[in-house]
């Protein structure tokens, strides 16, 4: 087939809508389409293609419930890969993912990964959270990480001279791209370094892979749609987009000859926003291989509590002050810590900023930190401890990484130990810092802390 007729194949697919996905792919059961995704993975060549993308500025609107459809601006730069997708495991698995219908659709959608140069918000609303994993050679394994900045988005793309399959499931797939956002893991490796892989895109004629090395997980990519082609509501109403909006897919590194090297594979965009753009990757190797899952709420902080010394934090800013009267502390029964106070109400600054207390960190390197316990009593609910914020100077040191970042109002008078969301945080990566933010109502109340600890586990 010559790239004009592919071209006019995209270029009919940009028309598609949620409402046009046929009753039996409708009637498909969420978990029957669940197992379907958990047989297939990706695996990504490191490629070099045109840069005719670089540039492109985009709105993207993320899927996933957890994530409470947060919206991000973002820039594209260059072209890094094309992941083309494949079932690991054995015999058996590579036999059911052929006999699988929905299978049969996704083997024909490979997608393509852009640099993303520049996103506003550099962060995810809730960066943290566990993965569990659907694919069967993985059933039970769950890994609980912190996002950092997004990296990387993966859009729809067909390869090949035969034309795509224009079926129900395939169609809601070509709406669907993916952010990819680094992350902190607290394992991040797989029980296995090497696994046989077979490859479902039917250019590639069913061979089987064998990848020599996996690696740790650097990445999770989260669903999402470009633009306003279809609106948040659309996507959680339809039986099939709902369940695609659910599935992750965990990145891990990976290195390998594969059947694709030392190609030049020809390509046509498939999402409506480039509809009409064609190019070439030329295939070096397998460089990652993306795995599916599911993401949960992160579970409570675990491990060992190091108390810190909570008269070792600061004023933020002048309308800020401490004090660690020894005698009495003015809160409750008296019992003293460190006082806090607020000459202005809120939780903004004169000068815009968030009103804290903050500090350094010491933290053994051979530790990591997953959460923070706070023990204060106020004197009225009204002025309260807002926010606890972890974050870690990157290299160079001109900006930090947020890894915890906890908005719960701690409102109970106390006295009471609260302890924060978990995280993964390695300190041997940078030196670390933390945040309490505090909301005053009335200029007369005060906030007294009397303990501060971090969970933290071998690492």
């Amino acid at each position: 087939m010559s790239t004009r007729s592919r071209l006019g194949m995209a270029g009919a697919i940009a028309v598609l809508t949620t409402s046009m996905i046929a009753p039996a792919v409708r009637g498909q059961a969420p978990g029957d389409l669940e197992r379907s995704l958990s047989l297939v993975d990706y695996a990504c060549y490191f490629s070099r293609a045109s840069d005719q993308l670089s540039g492109k500025q985009f709105p993207v609107q993320l899927l996933n419930v957890l994530q409470d459809g947060a919206r991000l601006d973002v820039t594209i730069g260059r072209f890094e890969e094309l992941c083309t997708p494949v079932v690991k495991g054995d015999e058996v698995l590579f036999k059911e993912a052929l006999q699988n219908e929905s299978v049969g659709s996704l083997m024909h959608m490979d997608y393509a990964r852009y640099a993303i140069d520049q996103a506003e918000p550099p962060a995810l609303p809730r960066p943290l959270f566990t993965l569990e994993h659907l694919n069967p050679v993985l059933t039970g394994m769950a890994e609980a990480v912190a996002t950092l900045e997004p990296r990387a988005l993966l859009t729809p793309v067909f390869k090949g001279d035969v034309g795509p399959p224009g079926d129900e499931l395939f169609e809601a797939l070509t709406l669907v791209d993916y952010v990819c956002y680094a992350l902190e893991s607290r394992d991040g490796a797989l029980p296995f370094s090497e696994i046989d892989v077979l490859n479902l895109n039917p250019m590639l004629e069913q061979k089987v892979d064998h990848l020599a090395w996996i690696g740790r997980l650097g990445e999770v990519c989260l669903p999402a749609v470009k633009g306003d082609r279809v609106s948040i509501e659309e996507v959680r109403s339809d039986p099939v987009l709902s369940v695609l909006a659910e599935v992750d897919r965990a990145d891990y590194e990976a290195e390998t000859v594969g059947s694709l090297t030392q190609q030049t594979v020809p390509f046509v965009h498939l999402n409506p926003l480039f509809t009409g753009v064609a190019d070439k990757a030329e295939v070096f190797h397998i460089s990652h291989l993306l795995t599916p899952v599911v993401k949960a709420v992160a579970p409570p902080p675990h491990g060992r509590v190091m108390w810190v010394n909570p008269l070792d934090l600061l004023p933020g800013d002048p309308s800020v002050t401490t004090s660690n009267d020894a005698v009495s502390s003015g809160v409750g029964g008296g019992l003293p810590g460190l006082v806090i106070e607020s000459s202005t109400t809120g939780e903004q600054t004169t000068g815009g900023g968030n009103k804290v207390v903050w500090m350094g960190l010491q933290v053994p390197p051979e530790w990591d930190v997953t959460g923070v316990r706070v023990c204060y009593e106020l004197t009225d609910p009204r002025s309260y401890i807002s926010q606890i914020r972890l974050a870690q100077l990157q290299d160079p040191p001109a900006s930090t990484a947020v890894l915890l970042d906890d908005p719960s109002d701690l409102t109970a008078m106390g006295p009471v130990c609260v302890d924060s969301q978990s995280t993964i945080i390695h300190p041997e990566a940078g030196a670390l810092f933390i945040d309490l933010r505090v909301f005053f109502g009335d200029t007369t109340d005060r906030i007294v802390v009397r303990g501060l600890g971090l969970f933290v586990e071998p690492a």
